[in-house]
């Protein structure tokens, strides 16, 4: 099955405003090598401070792309060469790229996977990425799209060989 881990940085979290996804990268699940990073420029928002303070994106990095919706036919023929999309928070991707117009494969919500694993945790009762890649012990910044790609594909790899470990020979004969 063909995986592409995906890590967007957007204008925000889309709660008051129409937010717009600003970056986007794909990562081959298998490989861990780069297929994709790109920068967009919104089509409605103008600025963002509170996020650049996050995803060090500015309106000059931005000012002289093509916004996703423009583009969103090339980048849906790319993401569905993919069977799935690998995602940290899935439905907030999926309204991210629905949004501008994006078609994908269906997308596993590695957050949600890791929350149901490890519910009731009083040390996983918020989960970031970060939190994630420091209980696979995986190191990475997160200080770019990539990075957060790549880091995806790794913690959703140490997932499922946990979520292997939990199923019992019968699970699978239903």
């Amino acid at each position: 099955m063909k995986q592409f881990a995906i890590a967007i940085e957007t204008t925000g979290l889309g709660k008051n405003r129409v937010d717009e996804i600003l970056a986007l990268a794909v990562v081959d699940c298998a490989t861990e090598k780069c297929l994709s990073n790109s920068l967009f420029r919104p089509q409605f928002v103008t600025e963002w401070v509170e996020s650049e303070k996050f995803n060090h994106i500015s309106f000059q990095d931005v000012m002289q792309k093509r916004s996703l919706i423009e583009v969103a036919p090339q980048v849906s023929a790319f993401l569905k060469q993919a069977d799935e999309l690998i995602a940290f928070n899935g439905p907030f991707t999926a309204n991210f790229l629905n949004s501008a117009g994006v078609k994908y494969p269906s997308i596993v919500d590695v957050q949600g996977m890791f929350s149901e694993v490890f519910q009731g945790s009083p040390n996983f009762s918020f989960v970031n990425l970060k939190t994630m890649c420091r209980y696979y012990g995986i190191d990475s910044s997160l200080s770019t799209p990539v990075e957060k790609a790549v880091a995806l594909a790794q913690c959703y790899k140490q997932l499922e060989q946990n979520l292997t470990l939990f199923e019992t020979p019968g699970d699978h004969d239903l």
